[in-house]
């Protein structure tokens, strides 16, 4: 699988990208992290929490979001 790996500059905050981008595939898991769950290869819920992207990166679930993710996973 090609991984399209282009980095864009913005400037706008995570809260305003959410705010203004619906997407029933992104979920914020973590104040700093709003994930593609398409991309997720695997997910965890020891140690706190964390997902493993289709990259290979490791994005910690934020303690405050663990059940409400764990929920959203479910209903797809």
């Amino acid at each position: 699988m090609a991984l399209n790996k282009i980095q864009l500059l913005i400037s706008y905050t995570l809260k305003e990208i959410e705010e203004s981008f619906f997407h029933p595939s992104f979920y914020k898991v973590h104040h700093s992290h709003l994930i593609n769950t398409d991309h997720m290869a695997k997910f965890y819920k020891t140690d706190g929490g964390y997902v493993i992207m289709s990259d290979g990166a490791q994005i910690n679930i934020s303690r405050n979001k663990k059940d409400d993710f764990f929920e959203f996973l479910k209903l797809r």
